[in-house]
């Protein structure tokens, strides 16, 4: 009912037969992909593309595929909208294979997350660049992009948000940016990060591409939403909780500068593999747990994500172990907790 009644959809159909059988499908049994077809039906046309169907497209070869395409986009808003309609595009091959079993769980969600991290480094350069002309720049400065959560460990589902923290490193002699609308350290980056969650949220005629989630940063909602790498360093190495660190087990960073890369690395590692008291760990994991459920407790047998011995306590387990045990054995710091389990198993 939603589908257009023009002439052009119906002789797709007519042309391709088996057209008419994959939207069928998609009715039947994947109502997200559904409701994203009734409103953009003109995606139907990419099913024709050659290679379809065959493979998904390596993460290198989609970033090409899409700094091809913003080529031809100048302003801020026709990148969102571009990047927008190839991210939603390729989202939606990888709901259509997973449907048709021509791809399994893990290799869609690593496909997700690979599409996420293309786009926020997509827009990132975009954002910055204009951010440049406007305000100008912090000699010696980088920001570094860094994921926690689903997208952290590359276990992406269609309705996944984004866990982001922002962190910057600034020569220490800087105070402000040279542009001549100069702003102080701290509000340039503060303003940078800010825009682009607002373009990574933007709603357009494509739809939007991801909700973004910042509770996750030093100090939660109360922290700036941009972090020095020094304070990052300092809060990780004094003031976090453990459902902090447990978060920070799937720390991944998606784009920054090597020496920035490797210094945040150094951080995160040394947070990550002190020694832990056993009790206090144990004690603070399942108070977090029991407070979760306070929100969330079901005895549904198909919620599988809270449902007790479902998908939260076995991350929960992970976690835990990783950090009661990193301390002596830091290979365990992988970021998704069926390897966690793995390396476990070989201690």
């Amino acid at each position: 009912s939603c589908l257009p009644s023009g002439v052009q959809l119906f002789s797709m159909f007519y042309s391709n037969p088996s057209l008419l059988k994959l939207v069928a499908e998609i009715i039947g049994g994947a109502p997200r992909l559904a409701e994203y077809l009734s409103r953009q039906p003109q995606v139907l046309e990419i099913v024709l593309t050659a290679g379809f169907f065959d493979k998904l497209p390596k993460k290198q070869q989609m970033k090409l595929e899409l700094n091809r395409l913003l080529k031809s986009s100048f302003s801020l808003e026709d990148v969102i909208i571009t990047t927008q309609r190839w991210s939603n595009e390729k989202r939606f091959q990888v709901g259509v294979l997973c449907l048709l079993l021509k791809i399994n769980q893990s290799q869609s969600a690593r496909a997700l997350s690979d599409i996420a991290d293309i786009v926020i480094m997509a827009l990132h350069k975009k954002v910055e660049d204009e951010m440049i002309l406007q305000h100008g720049q912090i000699s010696g400065s980088d920001l570094a992009i860094l994921a926690l959560g689903k997208l952290g460990s590359r276990e992406m589902t269609p309705e996944s948000d984004l866990d982001l923290v922002f962190i910057y490193d600034t020569p220490k002699d800087s105070s402000q940016s040279d542009g001549i609308k100069a702003l102080p350290t701290e509000q340039y980056f503060s303003r940078l990060s800010q825009r682009l969650i607002a373009a990574m949220t933007a709603k357009t005629s494509e739809g939007h591409l991801y909700e973004v989630d910042m509770r996750l940063r030093p100090s939660g909602t109360a922290g700036p939403i941009a972090s020095s790498l020094n304070s990052f360093r300092q809060y990780y190495a004094r003031e976090s909780w453990t459902w902090e660190q447990m978060a920070l087990t799937r720390a991944r960073i998606i784009c920054a500068p090597v020496e920035l890369k490797n210094k945040i690395t150094k951080i995160i590692n040394r947070a990550l593999t002190r020694r832990r008291e056993p009790q206090l760990l144990s004690t603070d994991i399942i108070d977090m747990r029991e407070r979760i459920l306070t929100t969330h407790k079901t005895n549904f047998i198909w919620d599988v994500k809270h449902i007790r011995g479902g998908l939260v306590d076995v991350e929960f387990i992970s976690q835990f172990l990783q950090l009661l045990h990193g301390h002596k054995h830091p290979d365990i710091f992988v970021r998704d907790s069926k390897s966690v389990f793995k390396k476990m198993l070989n201690k």
